[in-house]
């Protein structure tokens, strides 16, 4: 190739790198956040909440005590998706050992992102069993760590943790508005 084309490569290269960076990034806003504890597994001083500030931007706080060590856990997680007025279930995690995870690691790509993202976003609260307490305070979802494949709307998350019996610890369920540059749906 000619200099001359190796430069407007450069160029066209640079300006199309320029355009993907200025698109419009991704927004993540908590609208509610509600747990359901067992109190056979939970001191009654817990809290739960999703926090608003200046209707720009949102944070959760989640704090409790567990009653006795827990040496395994299990995670059922399901990510909904708002269609009008009803939510239609896009991802599942079902049984999964939340411990030998955090102990061994998993080959499940979904999985690596997600417990991946959730310990940039919240360093500190997962780590090898026991579990004896979560104390999350005022924590937001960095939208800069989340990879942009989410289209804008509204979404329910549902997380459970479970015992090997399947007894559960604690329920949380929330939902957020997610404002993506991508403006399709799911399933359509």
């Amino acid at each position: 190739m000619s200099f001359s084309k190796i430069v407007l490569t450069i160029i066209a290269s640079l300006v199309l790198f320029k355009f993907i960076l200025s698109e419009k990034g991704q927004h993540f806003y908590y609208r509610y956040l509600t747990c359901n504890v067992s109190d056979e597994f939970v001191y009654p001083n817990y809290t739960c909440y999703a926090k608003s500030f200046n209707r720009s931007f949102s944070a959760e706080s989640v704090s409790l005590t567990l009653r006795k060590p827990l040496y395994q856990v299990f995670i059922d997680c399901k990510m909904m998706y708002k269609y009008g007025t009803i939510y239609r279930e896009i991802m599942r995690f079902d049984n999964i050992d939340f411990c030998k995870i955090m102990e061994e690691g998993s080959k499940n790509k979904l999985v690596q992102a997600h417990y991946g993202l959730f310990n940039e976003s919240v360093p500190g609260v997962l780590h090898k069993c026991p579990y004896t307490s979560i104390d999350i305070s005022n924590q937001a979802i960095d939208a800069n760590k989340v990879p942009s494949i989410f289209p804008s709307g509204e979404y329910k998350n549902i997380f459970g943790y479970d015992t090997k019996d399947r007894k559960m610890i604690v329920e949380s369920t929330s939902v957020l508005t997610i404002t993506s540059s991508i403006k399709d749906s799911f399933g359509k």
